[in-house]
């Protein structure tokens, strides 16, 4: 476990907080009464013992050993009485996480500005353990909940720097220098193409969304299987057919009177789709400390002790 930690970001900021919140009494006082209705948190003498305890946990070879621990946690932010006590206990156990998204995030999406992206990915987090798939989950606990509230980080930053680049083109729409004429038409176009497929009942609303959703969305095939798909494979399987069929509508200079050099030449296969996201949503296989950075109860810096509820964090 590292001992220092230089790094003055927003989420370390907040792990500080938290810290300064869990080395008073009182924060002591709220954690025996949760341990009273929760057995389970009986064996740590204090927030951040369990906090260490979980991190240990998540390097050793079976990711479950935490589970019934966070199983209590996830109740207790359930519970009103309980709420921002859970909610301050699970943010610092997935501190080191939610370090390594953001910083993922931002390298990724350089326009986000990185408070924005630390909010939303606490927030995330926050929803996550509210959700009823996470509630449903009894193994793989702390898997599932770091894959959902990663993937949910990733699907917000990606709507929100699509927005961002719209605003940057209707800006420089206004300036015809700076426009590329090339890559406005080659959009246009390629979208004017998939609207008159599907007007024309060649392209199906269906079949549309799955294109949308797989190459401009990022999502992954396996999020995309369902009662219509039955695995990844039957997806890449039918968005092959379907560029497969536009390739050849394209091709055909009587069909639908369009411009051809709006649909990809080459198919885009599953693997390169993989490497163009960059991988984003996949949690890799430490859920807490999946971090260049690690818990650190021990800050280089002086922090001063502060009786405060940081629960306002996530709003």
């Amino acid at each position: 476990m590292n001992k220092e930690n230089n790094c003055h970001c927003p989420v370390c900021n907040v792990e500080a907080a938290l810290l300064d919140s869990f080395s008073t009494q009182r924060a002591r006082t709220q954690f025996q009464a949760l341990a009273s209705i929760y057995p389970v948190l009986n064996h740590f003498s204090s927030p951040i013992d369990l906090v260490e305890y979980l991190h240990e946990q998540d390097r050793a070879a079976n990711h479950n050993a935490g589970s019934e621990i966070l199983h209590a946690v996830i109740h207790a932010i359930a519970e009103r009485p309980t709420e921002g006590f859970g909610q301050q206990l699970l943010l610092l156990a997935f501190t080191p996480a939610i370090h390594k998204l953001c910083r993922e995030i931002s390298q990724r999406f350089p326009s986000l500005p990185p408070e924005d992206i630390s909010q939303q990915a606490v927030l995330c987090v926050l929803e996550a353990s509210r959700s009823t798939f996470i509630a449903r989950q009894n193994g793989h606990l702390l898997l599932a909940l770091v894959r959902e509230f990663r993937k949910n980080t990733f699907r917000w930053a990606i709507k929100e720097a699509r927005v961002a680049t719209a605003e940057e083109e209707n800006i420089k729409t206004e300036c015809p220098e700076q426009v590329s004429e090339g890559t406005l038409e080659r959009d246009y176009a390629l979208d004017d193409f998939l609207q008159r497929c599907r007007s024309r009942g060649v392209l199906s609303d269906a079949d549309y969304e799955l294109l949308v959703k797989f190459h401009c969305e990022d999502f992954e095939a396996m999020e995309l299987q369902g009662s219509r798909w039955r695995s990844a494979k039957a997806v890449h399987h039918r968005l092959e057919k379907i560029l497969n069929r536009l390739r050849r509508i394209a091709a055909d200079p009587d069909s639908l009177q369009l411009n051809s050099a709006a649909v990809p030449t080459s198919p885009i296969s599953p693997k390169q789709k993989k490497s163009e996201s960059g991988g984003g949503i996949s949690p890799g296989v430490c859920p807490f400390s999946n971090s260049e950075k690690g818990f650190s109860p021990e800050l280089s810096r002086p922090m001063p002790q502060v009786e405060t509820d940081v629960t306002h964090i996530a709003a």
